[in-house]
């Protein structure tokens, strides 16, 4: 595309962003569809946060996406803030419109309709192990239990954390998540009791691609694997699932489907799934470097 004075931008603020896609499914979004828009990466280090937040209207950004490390942090920077987001505790967009920098949390809405559409998964009863306590975990943790699913163990490296999320996601579903402490017994026990495993965690994503969030010796075989790292597409711990026979659940869905939900509140359009797929898969079905 070729930007003018009208041209608005559509940030993405985290770090590390080397291994994203996002700005290539948008970018290619905004071209097909003949919008004014252009999506550019923000790799900003914690003392920039807060004065990039400040200066969407001097740079004529409509909005953002926000990913690791700051999507919790970013709710305390904004005027509004959508009921789903406040209760998740993580926003992942922003929106901003006549003055108004408004939080919204696509990644939950993102995992469910992935776990349904790519996986043909029904929630209703089901038990899931989490791995991580940070925004993206958040997010699956609270949609999982507001989908019915009968119970989420939340493990992460730091328990104080893992407890602190499930004692969140109680508040709204008494009962039904249990902290777990990141060792062996522990996590093979929680394991024994889940459906379905989560990495909701950085762990095996680009260029640490061989790290492994757990051991693999926890996984069973008739469990479902899912990791919300999408770069590489398969993980290592994708890759020890399958070789154990598991169903497994790329991230990819998953990013593709909060990126629809992204684009619609920033647009008021709905892209085209397959079309958005194919560009970000063509991208990652090789190795990435």
């Amino acid at each position: 595309m070729r930007a003018d004075k009208d041209t608005r931008i559509i940030g993405l603020l985290g770090n590390p962003l080397g291994h994203s896609v996002s700005p290539l499914i948008h970018n290619t979004a905004f071209e097909r569809m003949g919008l004014n828009l252009i999506y550019i990466p923000f790799e900003l280090a914690q003392d920039q946060f807060e004065r990039a937040i400040r200066s969407f209207d001097c740079f004529r950004i409509a909005g953002a996406n926000v990913t690791v490390p700051y999507k919790t942090e970013v709710m305390r920077y904004l005027d509004e803030i959508d009921r789903k987001a406040k209760l998740i505790g993580a926003v992942n967009v922003i929106s901003y419109e006549d003055g108004i920098l408004k939080g919204y949390n696509t990644d939950g809405d993102g995992f469910i309709r992935s776990l349904k559409e790519n996986a043909g998964t029904e929630l209703g009863g089901l038990n899931a192990l989490i791995i991580g306590s940070g925004g993206a975990a958040r997010a699956i943790a609270f949609s999982l239990v507001m989908n019915g699913a009968e119970r989420v163990y939340i493990t992460n490296r730091t328990f104080e954390r893992a407890e602190r999320l499930s004692e969140a996601v109680n508040m709204i579903a008494e009962g039904r998540a249990v902290p777990v402490r990141l060792n062996y017994d522990e996590l093979k026990e929680a394991s024994r009791r889940s459906d379905m495993i989560v990495n909701a965690t950085t762990v095996g994503m680009y260029p640490d691609t061989e790290a492994r969030p757990i051991p693999t010796e926890i996984i069973d075989k008739n469990q479902l694997v899912c990791d919300a790292v999408y770069n590489p597409l398969m993980t290592a711990l994708l890759r020890d699932a399958a070789d154990k026979g598991c169903d497994i659940l790329t991230g990819l869905g998953m990013l593709i489907y909060q990126a629809i939900e992204s684009f619609r509140i920033w647009t008021g359009i709905e892209p085209d799934y397959d079309e958005l797929y194919e560009v970000a898969y063509d991208v990652l079905k090789a190795p990435c470097t």
